[in-house]
């Protein structure tokens, strides 16, 4: 009796070697972590992204995630798989941010650790408004304009009236600016409501307005 319960306790010893080591070689089988996610491209209602591959483990899909909130938590929570390292994702409001992160998943069904949640863009759908030359003096042309509701900033484009140069372009975040210019010449200006999301892209919308502005004669 003594040397059956002995030899009971070797083999449950071994089960539980065998079991932790099972544990061991499939943690070691679970999906790497995604370095990177970013942002490529976005209009109103769709956005794009792409990933890094995983930094070790077999990946045969991945997970995507995105929601109105940093904590993926409620009605706007929503979830979906791909194949491969981009996504576009559709259905999303004009001139919002959300927040996407990225998952591994392997072969098993084991998702592996998501990425940071990154802030992602839709460009404004809104028409810039109220676009008025405020100043005008020999060198300089003074502008503003009406907020366009989601957007967060805004290109000013210009360059010389009935001209075929490419238009110069600035990216300004209030809703007015001061440009330099030639004195005595008459300018087209165009206005385009943007959406910047914290990593530094920006979704632009199509909806500018245009003016005619001139700079005072030389004294």
């Amino acid at each position: 009796m003594r040397r059956l319960f002995e030899f009971s306790k070797v083999c449950m010893l071994a089960l539980v070697c065998v079991l932790f080591l099972g544990l061991g070689l499939k943690a070691e089988a679970a999906p790497g972590t995604i370095s990177k996610v970013v942002q490529t491209n976005a209009d109103s209602t769709n956005i794009e992204v792409e990933w890094s591959n995983v930094t070790s483990g077999d990946a045969v899909k991945y997970k995507v995630e995105w929601c109105d909130n940093k904590n993926f938590t409620g009605t706007s929570y929503y979830y979906d798989t791909t194949q491969y390292n981009k996504a576009i994702i559709s259905g999303f409001a004009a001139g919002k941010s959300y927040y996407v992160r990225v998952s591994a998943v392997d072969q098993d069904g084991m998702v592996g650790t998501p990425t940071k949640a990154i802030e992602v863009v839709t460009a404004p759908l809104a028409k810039v408004t109220g676009l008025t030359q405020t100043k005008a003096e020999e060198k300089k042309i003074s502008m503003s304009w009406k907020k366009v509701s989601g957007a967060n900033c805004y290109d000013v484009g210009y360059r010389k009236a009935g001209s075929s140069t490419k238009v110069k372009y600035k990216t300004v975040s209030s809703t007015s600016y001061k440009v330099a210019l030639s004195a005595d010449t008459k300018y087209e200006i165009y206005v385009y409501p943007m959406r910047k999301s914290s990593t530094g892209f920006i979704a632009s919308g199509i909806n500018r307005a245009t003016m005619y502005m001139s700079t005072l004669p030389k004294k």
